[in-house]
């Protein structure tokens, strides 16, 4: 039903709309069976209030909010521990949202949560890499075998391997190896430090941030 209205709207303005212009849409859909909980019944009720666009806001808005029905759909699933049910829902919610890096981030959390390390820890990866990307006007990326440390680039270590630094004839690459954890963890700062030593000796500087989380 949203898409027909959308498109009545869309065909309306084609048609020449209103000859002020146009400033405003809104869009209200409800479900056709009585309820003593008429909020519930809300399907959509979306407004654009102020836009030089509304029509293309407002389909922007609708197809967002279908994204997060999926996604609110996923977490009732995950709650009662229907994992393929919830996964199913949260990658079609991610899959009509790619540009909100949080949706992918609730599917890692979701598998991570369903035991499925190995599937959750490349996409917690690539979404930390891409907000960390909004925060610099550095290059950004998760490191891999063979990447030159390059000035103006932050390589991001694999959650599951240890990140070396190698001397590589005028420039120093970057090796990862899977192996027991340091510390307790994969990848270890202790690893990659000790090869800093070893490659690059007092020419290095080394920043230790810590935290939680």
């Amino acid at each position: 039903l949203a898409d027909r209205m959308l498109a009545a709207l869309d065909a309306a303005q084609a048609a020449g709309g209103d000859l002020r212009g146009c400033q405003s849409a809104a869009i209200l859909v409800v479900g056709g069976a009585r309820t003593d909980e008429p909020w519930k019944a809300r399907k959509l009720d979306l407004r654009i209030e102020d836009s030089p666009d509304p029509l293309s806001e407002l389909r922007r808005l609708v197809r967002l909010q279908r994204a997060y029905n999926f996604m609110n759909r996923g977490d009732e699933l995950a709650a009662e521990q229907k994992w393929d049910e919830a996964m199913d829902q949260y990658r079609r919610g991610a899959e009509l949202a790619p540009e909100i890096e949080e949706l992918r981030y609730w599917v890692a959390v979701t598998l991570f949560t369903a035991g499925r390390e190995e599937q959750a820890l490349p996409i917690f990866r690539e979404v930390f890499a891409k907000n960390l990307q909004l925060a610099t006007k550095m290059t950004v990326r998760v490191a891999q075998t063979g990447d030159r440390v390059l000035p103006g680039t932050i390589l991001i270590a694999p959650g599951d391997q240890h990140m070396i630094i190698r001397r590589d004839g005028a420039w120093y690459s970057i090796i990862l190896q899977r192996g027991p954890m340091v510390s307790n963890v994969a990848s270890s700062a202790d690893v990659l430090f000790a090869s800093l030593a070893a490659e690059v000796g007092d020419k290095a500087i080394g920043i230790l941030l810590t935290g939680m989380g």
